[in-house]
């Protein structure tokens, strides 16, 4: 396969949309989980109970990465679901250029070992909380970028095989969920 290799910052941009909370309204913040297990939200909290930290509202599909644990995974592309919610500025959130990297791929391609190798080499300090990936360290990692149309077929399988996995997970939990009722009411049934 051939492809060009190229800066982070020469193919993805940093967006962010400013938010100053109002203190009378109620917002809900996003959170990206580890190992590249995607978004999820907290509570709905007044703008006065968000803290100190700056905030930027989330727009539907963008690489979301968190600056304090991109180094283990956790980077995700935001959904329709998570627009219009706030991310601290913890959160770094990228959108293409141009038309030569699909976030998508981006988002798969830096949960792979080699890509999560750069963002570790990305993100220096020796404990968990200094492990920060800085913008300026993202925008100068140099990535192998195949042509965009192979890029989507690879996503196309990647996403296929990721909802296999989450299928046989959900059913793998619902059995478990099951097994342990089963077997005390087994063991335990006949004595009430």
């Amino acid at each position: 396969m051939k492809f060009e290799r190229t800066r982070v910052g020469d193919v993805l941009r940093l967006e962010r949309w400013p938010v100053n909370p109002d203190p009378m309204l109620e917002y809900v913040a996003i959170g990206v989980r580890s190992f590249g297990k995607g978004i999820f939200h907290y509570e709905s909290v007044p703008g006065n109970k968000l803290g100190s930290l700056r905030f930027f509202e989330v727009r539907a599909n963008r690489l979301v990465i968190s600056n304090i644990k991109g180094w283990e995974g956790a980077i995700a592309i935001s959904s329709t679901d998570d627009a219009g919610c706030l991310a601290s500025n913890r959160f770094l959130t990228y959108v293409p250029q141009d038309e030569r990297i699909d976030v998508s791929w981006a988002r798969w391609y830096f949960l792979s070992e080699p890509g999560l190798e750069l963002i570790q080499k990305a993100s220096p300090g020796s404990a968990d909380r200094n492990r920060t990936l800085a913008m300026e360290r993202f925008d100068a990692l140099v990535i192998p970028l195949p042509p965009i149309e192979e890029q989507r077929s690879q996503i196309a399988r990647i996403d296929a095989v990721a909802d296999v996995a989450s299928s046989l997970r959900k059913r793998r939990d619902d059995l478990i969920a099951a097994l342990l009722p089963a077997a005390l009411n087994e063991a335990f049934g006949d004595l009430g």
